[in-house]
C-alpha cells in the first residue's frame, strides 16, 4: 500500500510511517508493522499488514477457529466411535455349525 510522503505514525507520532493497516486503515511505522501470512489453497499465500492492536485481534480470532475446529473433530470422532460400537454390538452372530458324528 502506499504511504504518503512524511506521513506519521498513528501510535509514534515522532516516526514517519512505512505502511497501512489493512484492517483499520491506520498509518504505522517500522517498529508498529506486523505482518501475518495466510495460506488458501485457491489463491496462494497472502502477507497483510496490520497495526499492533488489530494484529492481536487477527490472532484471537485465527486461536479461537482453530479450537472450534478441534472440538468438532473430537466429536465426530467420538460420534463415529459411539456408532461403530453400536452397530456392532446389535450384529446378530453366526449359528454354530453342528457337529459331524
Amino acid at each position: 500500500m502506499t504511504v504518503p510522503q512524511q506521513a506519521r505514525c498513528v501510535f509514534h507520532p515522532n516516526r514517519v510511517a512505512v505502511a497501512k493497516c489493512e484492517k483499520c486503515g491506520n498509518l504505522i511505522c517500522l517498529e508498529c508493522k506486523m505482518t501475518r501470512r495466510v495460506r488458501r489453497v485457491d489463491e496462494g499465500d497472502s502477507v497483510y499488514t496490520f497495526c499492533p492492536p488489530c494484529y492481536q485481534t487477527v490472532q484471537k480470532r485465527s486461536r479461537r477457529m482453530g479450537i472450534i475446529a478441534l472440538v468438532v473433530f473430537v466429536v465426530v470422532v467420538i460420534f463415529m466411535i459411539y456408532m461403530f460400537i453400536t452397530l456392532t454390538s446389535n450384529m446378530p452372530t453366526m449359528p454354530e455349525m453342528p457337529e459331524i458324528p
